[in-house]
């Protein structure tokens, strides 16, 4: 995939590269994204409405912000989450002589 005049899509940006009356697949779909930012792109396939024919039409959509590496909120939940079971964790009683 190659990105023209230096262009650089935000997290949420979606593309539909095909649309027809129907797609399905036999099989799996894999594509080689490149990272930008930490961020790759994911596909779906949908089933939208179009207005104009008054029928659905399915499109391979193509959405950037798929994240290539946890996010740093993902990290703090772990941190917060290890740090409350190390806080709880029984520790043995001292007894007293």
């Amino acid at each position: 995939m190659d990105l023209t005049d230096g262009f650089v899509p935000q997290p949420g940006d979606f593309f539909d590269v095909l649309t027809a009356d129907d797609l399905q697949l036999a099989g799996t779909l894999t594509f080689d994204f490149p990272t930008i930012n930490g961020q790759t792109f994911d596909h779906d396939i949908l089933s939208l409405f179009d207005a104009t024919t008054g029928t659905n039409r399915d499109v391979l959509r193509l959405t950037f912000g798929a994240a290539s590496i946890p996010e740093p909120g993902t990290f703090e939940v772990c941190l917060i989450a290890a740090t409350v079971l190390g806080a709880t964790r029984r520790r043995p009683e001292k007894r007293c002589r």
